[in-house]
């Protein structure tokens, strides 16, 4: 490939590696992954600050393995 070809490819690996997706959306296990994390961005958005980062830490320390020390 010379020329436009090469120009070409290189814009679709810059726009796969921009949006972050890198052929991930072709996956079949994908769908529901953005469907979770759709999900978590509304749920983030629509409770307030505050609580969120309590109820997140909570949830961290409630599911943390115990200390083996």
């Amino acid at each position: 490939m010379t020329g436009a070809g090469t120009m070409r490819r290189w814009i679709k690996v810059a726009a796969a590696a921009v949006l972050g997706l890198g052929g991930y959306i072709a996956e079949p296990y994908a769908r529901p992954q953005l469907v979770g994390a759709n999900v978590g961005w509304r749920i983030a958005h629509a409770v307030p600050a505050r609580r969120l980062k309590y109820t997140l830490v909570g949830t961290l320390l409630a599911l943390a393995p115990p200390s083996t020390s």
